[in-house]
């Protein structure tokens, strides 16, 4: 893998979030189902992760001390432009770290939760740690949007078509 193949991959996944938290309604930023976190909870625990795990990512570990993981979790209400604040502020973190990589650099041994791996281990890693965030905010972001849903990545097709092989 190249780190172009890494970015694409974050990037899709900005944009699939991004996409999302701009349908939600404003209620549902914050509304809370159950046992699941809202919208707002998840932006601020992706912002903590995205700024820790990112910054200085070849010269130090991604538990930063000045992180309060617990604390992310607390439920709160978040108005929209905070979260969009912290969303953005967050991956231009991302950004500006995964811009400065080179393919040469995926085989530095970084820190990473505690231990020595690979960057391009550590990259993908927290690719799947926010692809699982990303999901939940996608997922909640549709129970409530401001007006009608429209997908943010694939749409689904009618069962009809795809019997139908279209």
């Amino acid at each position: 893998m190249t780190i172009n193949a890494i970015r694409e991959e974050y990037a899709r996944y900005r944009d699939l979030g991004r996409r999302a938290i701009d349908q939600a309604s404003d209620a549902g930023l914050n509304q809370v189902y159950g046992e699941h976190h809202s919208i707002g909870v998840n932006v601020r625990h992706l912002h903590a992760v995205l700024i820790a795990r990112l910054s200085d990512f070849l010269t130090s570990d991604g538990d930063k001390p000045w992180r309060r993981r617990d604390e992310e979790f607390v439920r709160s209400f978040y108005p929209r432009g905070e979260l969009v604040r912290l969303y953005e502020e967050a991956w231009a973190v991302a950004d500006d770290t995964l811009g400065a990589l080179s393919d040469a650099d995926l085989a530095t041994e970084v820190r990473f939760r505690s231990q020595t791996t690979r960057a391009d281990l550590a990259l993908w890693s927290l690719a799947a740690h926010i692809a699982y965030h990303v999901g939940q905010i996608v997922l909640l972001a549709r129970q409530a949007p401001a007006k009608e849903w429209k997908p943010v990545s694939v749409p689904v097709r009618s069962a009809a078509k795809t019997a139908a092989g279209h």
